[in-house]
């Protein structure tokens, strides 16, 4: 539920509110690791190997675990409190092991956000240390999992302390259950190399395109991307830096962007979406009607570690019936949503009428949407995230509090595999395009116009797309029978998955004066998909997804301003495999050799920036526009996550987040161009 910004956003979008944020530099620099670093690292790896085998893993880490007592230590937290009710739920009884931990379960949530708060109490890192590898041994895998995963995202002490990429931690969630079968044969037919070689086992995966209850199923289609691990663990990173239950003032986190990044991490992620669509041949997204069949049907092809399968929801499937107290609550909610928009005012929690037509307003409708622990409303406006996913997951309703069988949207870690999900961020993103109609379109001023900046010109490289492949380490997959036997065996699925070539785009901006200024570039359809007919650039601005940002110093008269693909914001390549880069962590833990680490160490696939496009070429558009800094708006800012960046005092998705005119959106400080992006077999892209 928390925002693909995203502090996220797709393909470099800008994190905070009001503004957008750009990193510090184009690059992303290495640096040589402390030692201490090196030690840090390392650990959280290896408590986060094969979570569901309690007793297996690193043989110290396990007994600090054993031995380790919380009560009897309770001085080394900061809070007497956070132990006390911790122990309490713990003696009381939490979600035993070997159970499914999902965030959208209120007690099995409490019960982690608990063991989150002791993880955040810990007055130094080898209290943490011992209390997480206490957990690992103790408490549920999942929330386990969840619990240390926000806890090094927000721990100042662990800051440049990388997680491992969540398929790695939990293949189950990433990989159909073909695969992770075809593993554990693997496994149990494995003979340890007798000089202790470790041996390397490599799987072919195949995306869910045989489950299938209909002919037809156009939404196959788009499973290289609804599937690809990395945008899912993009999503699933980017709600830990702001979890829909954390609080803004309990926490300390910077207040008044977190709503508009989930607001603009949502739009992002369904503009990005569609141009798949359109790509192939697809229209857009059919709108949800809660009292009418679902159209799109959904077979996850996923199994819990458990053993036990995803729901699934069959095409053309009513709502079920022991969901329909959840539907009329959808109702009242969206009812009151849409009357906070249209009416301009929303009711705190003390009764009060506020307006939401403010400069923190659109900070303030996300938050309520959301129903995140900053919502000025929380028992009137609930969550209709929330909400929603409890209605169109198909899930059983849980037999009691600690038996539960969460669907696919139920783990942001699969969200973005079930058609439906995108078909809910077209609602909720819905809420928000209506709110920005109802606000003044931007004058010439706003836009830039007077400014002294004209695009003169922009040239791009051909823009080429392909199907390659990654090879996955899906070690966590396949029981081990101790901590040697799993460092004697690799294993790896590979994914084909979607890439595109390299490529650069130059803009030539002629400045009256040196002038500090911020050019952001969007990308969007030129024609209807099935019509084929020209789009009015005014009609479908929101059709466009933000590719890039960033801040340039222009002098007086000509400047040729240059961008390359892997300079656009918060895109990372993928990650390294834990095969790689855990084991450079632990040779230089074990030999001091330099370990390089980077400052920035999330970010959205690269590979994903721009759409799959077709053999016969995609026309699309590309627009760019360029505005000066005012410095009294510009900040720095520092996301855990997502690392600097700087904000100009702007709106996420500035100047297309509001309708205009086509003589505003043709003023000479902005620039529209056609592209054409062309899918070619990876023979003929010459990369």
């Amino acid at each position: 539920m928390s925002g693909l910004i995203i502090s996220l956003l797709i393909g470099g979008i800008a994190t905070y509110s009001h503004s957008a944020a750009v990193p510090v530099s184009d690059e992303n620099p290495v640096e040589i690791a402390p030692e201490e670093l090196v030690f840090k690292q390392k650990l959280v790896y290896e408590l986060l190997q094969h979570v569901d085998q309690a007793t297996v893993g690193n043989p110290e880490l396990y007994k600090k675990g054993k031995s380790w007592d919380i009560k009897e230590n309770s001085k080394l937290y900061d809070s007497e409190q956070v132990v006390n009710e911790f122990l309490e739920k713990y003696e009381r009884g939490m979600l035993p092991r070997g159970r499914i931990f999902s965030v959208f379960y209120p007690v099995i949530l409490e019960e982690a956000i608990s063991l989150f708060r002791l993880f955040k109490s810990a007055t130094n890192h080898d209290t943490f240390l011992k209390t997480a590898a206490w957990a690992r041994i103790h408490v549920n895998e999942g929330q386990f999992i969840y619990a240390f995963s926000v806890a090094v995202v927000h721990r100042t002490d662990m800051k440049f302390v990388k997680l491992p990429p969540p398929y790695e931690i939990n293949p189950h969630l990433f990989f159909n259950s073909e695969t992770i079968r075809q593993a554990q044969i693997k496994k149990m037919t494995h003979v340890p190399h007798p000089s202790g070689v470790k041996l390397s086992y490599l799987l072919q995966t195949n995306e869910s395109t045989w489950r299938t209850d209909y002919p037809n199923n156009f939404e196959e289609r788009l499973n290289y991307f609804t599937e690809d691990v990395g945008l899912n663990a993009y999503f699933h990173i980017l709600n830990l830096e702001y979890p829909f239950w954390m609080s803004s003032e309990e926490f300390n986190l910077p207040k008044g962007y977190r709503g508009e990044q989930y607001y603009y991490s949502l739009k992002l992620l369904l503009t990005r979406y569609n141009l798949e669509r359109i790509s192939n041949g697809l229209n857009k997204i059919e709108y949800i009607d809660w009292n009418k069949p679902l159209i799109t049907g959904y077979h996850p092809s996923l199994t819990y570690p458990n053993g036990v399968q995803f729901p699934h929801r069959h095409r053309e499937s009513h709502v079920p019936q022991d969901k329909y107290k959840q539907l009329q609550e959808i109702a009242n909610l969206e009812s009151r949503i849409l009357g906070i928009i249209d009416s301009g005012y929303f009711v705190d929690v003390e009764g009060k009428t506020d307006s939401i037509y403010t400069s923190d307003g659109l900070d303030n409708l996300a938050n309520i949407i959301e129903g995140n622990a900053d919502s000025l409303n929380k028992q009137l406006y609930g969550s209709v995230d929330a909400v929603s996913r409890d209605i169109l997951g198909f899930h059983p309703t849980p037999l009691n509090k600690h038996q539960t069988l969460p669907s696919a949207i139920q783990h942001f870690s699969t969200s973005l595999r079930d058609p439906i999900f995108y078909r809910l961020i077209d609602r909720i993103v819905g809420y928000f395009e209506r709110y920005k109609s109802n606000m003044e379109p931007y004058t010439r001023e706003q836009l830039g116009a007077g400014s002294g900046l004209k695009i003169g010109s922009l040239d791009i490289g051909d823009l080429e797309t392909f199907i390659d492949h990654s090879d996955l380490v899906v070690d966590n997959a396949v029981a081990i029978g101790n901590f040697a036997d799993g460092e004697s065996i690799g294993i790896k699925a590979r994914q084909h998955r979607l890439n595109h070539k390299p490529f650069t785009y130059t803009v030539n901006i002629i400045a009256e004066k040196p002038t500090p200024a911020m050019i952001r570039v969007f990308l969007g359809p030129k024609y209807e998909p099935i019509s084929n007919r020209e789009l009015d650039i005014a009609d479908n601005y929101a059709d466009f997804y933000e590719i890039d940002n960033w801040k340039v110093e222009l002098k007086s008269g000509e400047n040729e301003i240059k961008r390359a693909d892997h300079e656009a914001l918060f895109v990372l390549p993928d990650d390294e495999g834990a095969d790689t880069f855990y084991w450079k962590v632990k040779e230089s833990a074990e030999t001091k050799i330099p370990f390089m680490y980077s400052k920035r160490m999330y970010g959205f696939p690269k590979r994903l920036l721009i759409p799959k496009g077709k053999k016969d070429g995609l026309p699309l558009r590309i627009f760019v526009h360029v505005a000066p800094c005012n410095d009294d708006h510009t900040s720095e800012t520092d996301s855990p996550v997502w690392g600097k960046g700087i904000t100009d005092g702007r709106p996420l998705g500035f100047p297309l987040d509001r309708p205009s005119t086509i003589e505003n959106l043709t003023l000479p400080n902005i620039h529209w161009r056609d592209v054409v992006i062309f899918h070619k077999d990876v023979d003929e892209v010459n990369v």
